[in-house]
């Protein structure tokens, strides 16, 4: 396999920025910060997802930060309750490890991705709240130096959703599993995370979301950049720009160009990376894939099968090199 020597020039540049972090090692973990001190935003990353079906030993040649794709729901890990099984989070997470990656935990809670057995809790109130602080309680356990953590996944109320999280522990659910997840990984960057906040619903999540943040344990904000071939750069920048005034670093998750046609995904990856990657309130970018066959959704891949790069992947790798984040 071919691969692209600025972004090896740049990876190891990157490398020298992370291990002069307190927090990170070349994207991997060393010894926590001292509780009283907060959690450290890690360096700027660009990133993508992982799966135990498609990770590669080349991942860490083009990306410096993994996210686990659901491997990390608690419906994946807890689907019968009182069983654990973390065996696919462990090969991700020990993956990681070995390629000094930072892993953004996702997700804690989330409505899609409950355990199924969890509605049938929610007129127990008290056995509710000890099931869901044990399962946030245990994931730290297991994973104490994780970097970043989505704590909270596309849980803004909407009409049809399932309530289970407000039905079962009260109407300060969100900001009781913040506290949690603070209590439990004092260390961890903490993300409130949501679906639509480029395209839709900026100001509908804002006005939800102001007092979660206010409680003080809310470190990020995550915004889904799913399906925005058809946006604008123009809109996209604009709804960046309101989560901005929410006074917290933004990180870009789920990215991705689902486009057949190589030069078209090379024109939207030309529009859209510039506004992430130079915005001084975004922290980070994570794209949802890169090798052909390997998404649930079609032409998102920036690798083929073959070893060779998409246009749009060339692309990105030297912009990246040229434009050093500093």
């Amino acid at each position: 396999m071919t691969h692209n020597n600025n972004w090896a020039s740049y990876k190891r540049a990157v490398c020298g920025i992370l291990i002069a972090s307190t927090l990170l090692s070349c994207g991997g973990t060393q010894e926590p910060e001292p509780q009283n001190t907060g959690p450290q935003i890690p360096p700027f990353f660009i990133g993508n997802h992982a799966t135990i079906h498609n990770i590669r030993e080349d991942f860490s040649l083009y990306w410096n930060q993994l996210t686990p794709e659901s491997a990390g729901f608690w419906g994946s890990i807890e689907n019968t309750r009182g069983q654990y099984n973390w065996a696919q989070l462990d090969t991700i997470y020990q993956f990681a490890g070995q390629y000094n990656l930072p892993v953004k935990a996702h997700a804690l809670i989330s409505y899609e991705m409950a355990p199924p057995w969890l509605g049938n809790l929610i007129l127990m109130q008290d056995l509710f709240r000890e099931e869901m602080e044990s399962w946030i309680r245990d994931y730290c356990a297991r994973y104490p130096n994780t970097p970043m953590i989505d704590v909270i996944y596309n849980a803004m109320p909407r009409l049809g959703v399932s309530r289970v999280f407000e039905n079962g522990l009260g109407p300060d659910w969100a900001v009781q599993s913040f506290k949690w997840a603070r209590e439990y990984c004092p260390n961890s960057v903490l993300i409130l995370e949501e679906h639509s906040l480029l395209t839709t619903d900026a100001d509908r999540f804002i006005e939800w979301a102001t007092p979660i943040i206010a409680s003080g344990f809310v470190d990020a904000i995550g915004a889904s950049a799913r399906a925005l071939e058809e946006v604008g750069p123009e809109t996209i920048e604009a709804n960046l720009n309101k989560l901005a005034s929410l006074g917290l670093p933004i990180y870009i998750s789920e990215w991705d160009i689902a486009e057949e046609d190589d030069e078209q995904q090379l024109t939207i990856m030309q529009q859209q990376l510039p506004i992430f990657y130079n915005h001084p309130s975004v922290a980070g970018i994570t794209y949802w894939g890169y090798i052909e066959g390997q998404q649930f959704t079609s032409n998102v891949y920036l690798l083929r099968k073959d070893g060779t790069q998409r246009p749009a992947m060339a692309w990105m790798l030297n912009y990246i090199q040229e434009n050093p984040r500093n």
